[in-house]
């Protein structure tokens, strides 16, 4: 956390994605803990600077309190703070864009069963082949990290 700190007092920009995005948000003053409503796994809806956007989930924990200065870009009724701005230091998002369908199939076989409840994992196979805006978020980030750079 304090290397998370110093770079960002440095204005270098960052990155986060899932762990990142919570651990950027604690870092810097953020609340992160273990969701009440339980788990977001597979194919997921967002809002993302008021476009839809959907990418793949697999977390429990998720930021729910604000650091100071972080500007909610992102949510769905699951995740309120999905995607964060912190001016032009860093962007952090709960989903996964590097997620394809082939890793959520990995993570339902040999991650979830016992952890995640039933329903969940059923519904989260049945959506592997909806599409997925991985491409638009990808560029988002590069769009980010060289305004930054």
């Amino acid at each position: 956390e304090s290397f998370i700190r110093d770079t960002f007092a440095a204005g270098i920009p960052q990155v986060g994605i899932c762990f990142g995005h919570q651990i950027i948000a604690q870092a810097l003053g953020g609340k992160v803990e273990k969701f009440a409503g339980g788990w977001a796994i597979g194919h997921s809806t967002y809002h993302i600077d008021g476009v839809t956007c959907a990418l793949n989930a697999w977390h429990q924990d998720q930021v729910t309190r604000l650091p100071p200065g972080a500007e909610v870009i992102g949510s769905n009724d699951f995740c309120a703070y999905a995607a964060l701005r912190y001016d032009d230091r860093a962007l952090t998002m709960q989903p996964h864009p590097e997620f394809g369908p082939e890793m959520i199939d990995k993570l339902l076989r040999l991650r979830a069963p016992g952890s995640v409840p039933d329903p969940l994992i059923a519904r989260a196979g049945e959506r592997l082949d909806a599409p997925i805006d991985d491409m638009a978020a990808a560029d988002r980030i590069a769009d980010f990290l060289r305004k930054g750079a």
